[in-house]
């Protein structure tokens, strides 16, 4: 997510705060590891409980609102409601239940999301399928301790959770902004170390961007960037929620569809990043073209 985050805003406007950023990092990896050395005090769990308070009134406003203008049109605000709540319940300390849905709930979602991480590292087999089956097996080693109360007991379950999030999302965020600093003016965000992992440059130097050159003296042409998703590149597809519109579509008749992106600067230029020839992906051949795709990545 933090990558994402910076690749939308770009090295200009993160490399003058790069300071900033790496000071944000390190403060939240303080708070992450001062969370797990209170656990057992139980100073927590006020805050927690004023976290779940909010957290109630906030799903309540949501569904009496969705109720007030009409269940069928805002649909999607009676869920955001419900799912305030039930985070409401996970958060809040109920002595009686000793936090166990908590537990279960993440446990659950650590364990599955372990399973996938380490299935599809198998499956489409990219360049670091290992470091996915490590990160599987790290995630459903935490599933197992959370779900058998230990090192950790069940009232703990969330901020022993939270603490893990500040850890890794403030690491994240300092290994992102110390390579700022050396980022040479011009120079795409892409280039930085923990973009080079995924490829995201096709292991190919990009030239430099100068500042102020000629590029921008023209500021009346604009350049569109055009995502297709796979549900919107295919005719008459079967909806498949979410899966159809970010993963891949199916038609009537199996061709599959994963969509594309393209950059236009009208009138002229439309550079679609899709074979001119287009081609149609049949069930039999989704597999091999997967993995094709995850290694060219």
């Amino acid at each position: 997510m933090i990558r994402l985050v910076f690749l939308f805003l770009g090295a200009r406007a993160l490399k003058p705060i790069w300071q900033l950023l790496t000071a944000a990092g390190v403060i939240w990896m303080l708070v992450g590891v001062a969370i797990l050395f209170d656990l057992s005090d139980g100073a927590l769990s006020v805050a927690l409980d004023t976290l779940a308070i909010f957290l109630v009134v906030e799903g309540l406003v949501e569904i009496a609102a969705a109720i007030s203008v009409g269940l069928r049109q805002h649909w999607i605000d009676t869920l955001r409601g419900i799912a305030f709540l039930f985070a409401a319940f996970l958060v809040f300390d109920v002595p009686w239940d000793n936090n166990i849905g908590a537990a279960i709930v993440f446990g659950t979602a650590f364990l599955v999301d372990g399973l996938f991480r380490i299935g599809s590292a198998l499956v489409i087999h990219n360049p670091r399928w290992r470091v996915g089956i490590i990160a599987g097996l790290i995630e459903i080693s935490l599933a197992i301790g959370i779900l058998m109360s230990w090192p950790v007991p069940h009232q703990l379950t969330v901020p022993f959770c939270f603490a893990l999030l500040l850890l890794t999302s403030g690491y994240a965020l300092v290994r992102m902004a110390l390579p700022l600093r050396q980022l040479p003016e011009g120079g795409s965000i892409t280039s930085l170390p923990l973009y080079a992992a995924r490829n995201w440059q096709g292991r190919v130097a990009r030239p430099v961007i100068p500042a102020n050159g000629d590029v921008w003296a023209k500021a009346d042409e604009v350049l569109n960037v055009y995502v297709w998703t796979a549900v919107g590149s295919i005719k008459d597809p079967e909806r498949r929620i979410l899966i159809d519109r970010y993963v891949a579509a199916v038609d009537k008749k199996g061709v599959i569809s994963t969509g594309h992106s393209a950059l236009e600067m009208p009138p002229d230029l439309y550079i679609s990043h899709y074979p001119f020839d287009d081609i149609d992906h049949s069930p039999d051949a989704s597999g091999p073209f997967s993995r094709r795709d995850m290694r060219m990545m």
